[in-house]
């Protein structure tokens, strides 16, 4: 028997299972279109997150005047280039998985929100960043078995290195 699909009860055939696997070689639908996507934003997001942890493991720690004055020039000429990073990539994985749950736009309360609820905050513990770690990965493992046969489908793009990146958007100005 086919993936996706069972024997008739009447035992005249089979039938395709309802909300079962697709068969194999079969179109992504276009949730899973979706959800390849948003798991693509995401999963780039996390691994900028890490490169800023990596070249300043406080980068993932709101300083003072950014968590007190609103997101603005101020505030953000108070970040290390490193938390500059982690800042952006923190909001891009937000949208992602907003996106992806909702199917819709969002609000700034609702991506800030959840900003809050995956990256570390000021006061937060050695435990609950973890935690909050642990929870990225969760939301990327989630949109990954979403997207399904679009994950397979897709063309594999060669990664860039961070200079790489750089130059390559310097060369787009």
């Amino acid at each position: 028997i086919p993936t996706g699909f069972r024997l008739k009860a009447d035992g005249s055939g089979i039938e395709p299972i309802p909300g079962g696997p697709k068969p194999a070689g079969a179109a992504a639908s276009e949730d899973e279109r979706k959800a390849a996507g948003w798991y693509m934003q995401a999963n780039k997001a996390f691994d900028d997150m890490e490169a800023a942890m990596a070249k300043d493991p406080a980068a993932d720690d709101p300083g003072i005047l950014e968590t007190y004055v609103p997101v603005d020039e101020l505030a953000n000429r108070s970040r290390s280039p490193a938390r500059q990073q982690y800042a952006q990539a923190s909001s891009a994985f937000g949208e992602a998985v907003l996106r992806a749950a909702t199917g819709a736009g969002v609000n700034r309360d609702e991506a800030a929100q959840k900003i809050r609820e995956l990256t570390p905050q000021r006061g937060d513990t050695d435990a609950v960043k973890i935690q909050k770690r642990e929870s990225l990965k969760n939301y990327l493992q989630a949109l990954q078995a979403r997207a399904g046969r679009a994950l397979s489908q897709a063309k594999p793009q060669a990664k860039q290195t961070d200079a790489a990146r750089r130059k390559a958007l310097l060369d787009k100005y």
